[in-house]
């Protein structure tokens, strides 16, 4: 029996994502109060997962400076300061479109000397619109690593290098 088949009674918004969310053989959808005990069974073969449960995730990025980190945010990049803790600031909070960003005062690891030319990336923002993001940013005076373009992969995106160093890719289907 395939996986969408023994899964339909998981309830149409599951159905509907495990066809995105299950592309491994063997996989099983485990949904509501079946999740615990299903998890609790060893015997269970397969990878297990629980439909709906990851929201956001939030990268934690170092820095030396968060007054100076949160500035450069809302200044350049448009987020909006959630919070901050201690005084001198410590660790931040910044969000734009309900995705955040924390940051925590801290030494950066020591930095790959190939990062830039090898375009090592700290995060990738998947956007709606990556032409008129590139926009605003150029009109912020935001530093580009990589111009907007066409990519192979069927994207169109550009790369910004922050205030601290770090590569943020943004990219939009096409």
């Amino acid at each position: 029996m395939g996986i969408y088949r023994q899964l339909t009674s998981a309830g149409p918004d599951c159905r509907q994502s495990v066809r995105k969310v299950l592309p491994f053989k063997n996989a099983v959808l485990v949904t509501g109060k079946d999740a615990a005990s299903l998890a609790r069974n060893s015997g269970a073969r397969g990878l297990r997962y629980t439909c709906s449960m990851i929201r956001q995730i939030a990268p934690q990025f170092f820095s030396t400076d968060i007054p100076g980190t949160v500035a450069y945010y809302k200044d350049k990049l448009g987020f909006e300061c959630l919070g901050t803790w201690q005084d001198p600031p410590v660790y931040a909070i910044v969000a734009r479109d309900q995705h955040a960003i924390h940051f925590r005062c801290a030494a950066p690891p020591t930095a790959n000397q190939d990062k830039y030319e090898d375009e090592l990336l700290d995060a990738y923002l998947h956007v709606e619109d990556a032409d008129a993001l590139y926009a605003e940013y150029a009109a912020n005076g935001v530093e580009f690593t990589r111009g907007l373009a066409n990519m192979p992969w069927h994207s169109r995106e550009f790369v910004v290098k922050d205030c601290d160093g770090r590569l943020l890719a943004f990219g939009a289907n096409l």
